[in-house]
């Protein structure tokens, strides 16, 4: 079987989580609660669920949906992109873009939660 990771932002206390659990809406096979360190079960509108994409960078850390990645001195945001059906590499300071692979050239240097100004994106 396929292994899933999320990690949770937490916009209130501005904090990433590592999550503990998730049910999921059986008529809309949608995530429907969460449950955190040291919170009790919480709608998953409450945060912001961010999804391992099943890659790590050159130094083996996994690598989430909006997290920044440094590749030859050029910044990109991971992003999931619904016209590919898959993540992409999405450069901050232009248009371009590359494969989800390529984070295995970089290093992971932040995200865009904890580190939104980073690049003022």
């Amino acid at each position: 079987m396929k292994q899933l990771k999320f990690r949770v932002w937490d916009g209130l206390k501005q904090k990433m989580n590592k999550l503990q659990g998730m049910t999921f809406d059986s008529q809309r096979f949608v995530p429907d609660a969460v449950k955190l360190p040291g919170l009790t079960w919480r709608p998953v509108e409450e945060f912001e669920l961010l999804q391992w994409v099943y890659l790590a960078d050159a130094n083996g850390v996994d690598v989430y949906e909006g997290d920044y990645i440094e590749i030859a001195s050029k910044v990109y945001n991971v992003l999931w992109n619904e016209s590919i059906v898959n993540f992409q590499l999405k450069e901050l300071d232009g248009l371009l873009s590359r494969s989800i692979l390529d984070v295995a050239l970089g290093v992971v240097i932040g995200n865009k939660f904890e580190n939104e100004d980073l690049y003022n994106k």
